[in-house]
C-alpha cells in the first residue's frame, strides 16, 4: 500500500475550496431564509389568546413569561427556526474565515489552521442540518421542502470532508504513521525492511528554510567559483605568447600547426608522368630513356606477383611519414 499523505494532501486543498465556495452559497439560502421565517413571526404575532382576554397583573410583571405557556406550537417551532437560522449564518461567516485557513493550512502544512477548521465544520454541520429537521417536523411544502432537504444534504456531504481533513491533521502532527512497509514490486530482487526504526518518525519531511537557503548559497558559490577559474584560465591563456604555442597540438590552445613530412631530400619532387612511372624505391626511379638498367632488370626479373607486393612495399614506404 502507497503512502496515502499527498493524496490527503491534495484533497484537503480540494474541501478548502469546496468549503469556500459552500459558505458563499449559505450566505444566500441563509440570508434568504432569515428574512421568510422573520415574515412568518411577523404573521403569527399576535395569535395569543389570554383566558380573561387582556392583560393580567402577572403578565404585566413578567413580561413573556405568560406567552411561553399561551403561544401555539406553530409559532414556538417558527421561534426556533428564527433562533437557528441565525446562529448557522453567524458560524457561516466564521467558518468562511477558518476554510481560508485550512487552504493556507494544507498547501504550507501548517497544523492549528487545520485545527480551527474542524471545529467551525462540525458547527455548521448540525446548525444547517438542525434547521433542515426542524422545518420537517410542521408542514412544510415547495421551495422550503427543496431547501431543507438541500441543507440536510449538504450537511451530510460535510462529513467525509470532516474525516479526511482529520486525517490529514494526524498526519501532519505525526501522530498518525504505519508500521507496515511500502510492499515492492516483485520483479525487484530489493525487499523493504519491515522493521521502521523509531528515528523515522522524528525526520521532518520538508527541509527547513535555513537549510534551504544554505544548500542555494553553496551552489551559488560553487558556480561563481567555476566561473572565476575560468576566466583567470582564458586571461592566462591570452597572455601566452602566440609563438611559444605555435606548433603545440594542445586542444586547449588551437594553433596553426600543420605537420610537413621530411623525405630526406628535396621536398620539390619533380612530376612523373603515370606512364613513365616503374615502382620500387625513389633512388631507383628510372624513366625509359635512362642508360642504367639495372633496377629495371631487377624489378622485371620477378614474377608479377612479387613485383605487385614489391612495389606496394616501395610505396608505403615513399608515402608514409
Amino acid at each position: 500500500m502507497t503512502d496515502p499523505y499527498p493524496c490527503l494532501r491534495r484533497v484537503s486543498i480540494a474541501i478548502a475550496a469546496w468549503s469556500i465556495l459552500y459558505c458563499l452559497i449559505q450566505f444566500g439560502v441563509l440570508g434568504w431564509q432569515t428574512g421568510y421565517v422573520r415574515a412568518r413571526q411577523w404573521e403569527w404575532e399576535n395569535r395569543k389568546m389570554p383566558p380573561d382576554g387582556g392583560i393580567t397583573y402577572f403578565e404585566a410583571r413578567h413580561p413573556g413569561l405568560y406567552t411561553i405557556y399561551s403561544e401555539t406550537p406553530e409559532r414556538r417551532r417558527i421561534n426556533a427556526l428564527f433562533a437557528i437560522v441565525l446562529v448557522a449564518l453567524v458560524v457561516c461567516i466564521i467558518h468562511l474565515v477558518t476554510s481560508v485557513g485550512l487552504l493556507v493550512g494544507a498547501v504550507k502544512r501548517i497544523p492549528w489552521l487545520l485545527f480551527i477548521w474542524l471545529f467551525t465544520v462540525v458547527a455548521t454541520i448540525v446548525t444547517t442540518a438542525t434547521y433542515g429537521i426542524v422545518w420537517w417536523a410542521g408542514d412544510v411544502f415547495n421551495e422550503q421542502l427543496t431547501m431543507s432537504i438541500a441543507e440536510f444534504g449538504l450537511a451530510i456531504v460535510n462529513c467525509p470532508c470532516f474525516v479526511i481533513v482529520f486525517l490529514y491533521y494526524l498526519r501532519v502532527t505525526g501522530k498518525l504513521t504505519s508500521s507496515k512497509p511500502h510492499t515492492p514490486d516483485p520483479m525487484l530482487a530489493h525487499r523493504y525492511d519491515p522493521k521502521v526504526p523509531e528515528w523515522r518518525q522524528s525526520i521532518r519531511e520538508r527541509p527547513s528554510e535555513h537549510f534551504l537557503k544554505k544548500l542555494k548559497r553553496q551552489e551559488r558559490r560553487r558556480i561563481s567559483a567555476a566561473w572565476d577559474a575560468y576566466e583567470k584560465a582564458q586571461r592566462e591563456r591570452g597572455s601566452t605568447p602566440h609563438a611559444q604555442n605555435m606548433h603545440s597540438p594542445d586542444y586547449r590552445q588551437p594553433s596553426p600547426y600543420i605537420p610537413t613530412p621530411d623525405y630526406g631530400y628535396n621536398s620539390h619532387q619533380q612530376h612523373v608522368p603515370r606512364a613513365e612511372y616503374r615502382p620500387g624505391h625513389h633512388t631507383q626511379r628510372r624513366y625509359s630513356s635512362s642508360p642504367d638498367k639495372s633496377g629495371l632488370r631487377r624489378s622485371r626479373s620477378k614474377s608479377p606477383t612479387a613485383r605487385r607486393v614489391y612495389s606496394k612495399k616501395h610505396q608505403e614506404q615513399y608515402t608514409n611519414v
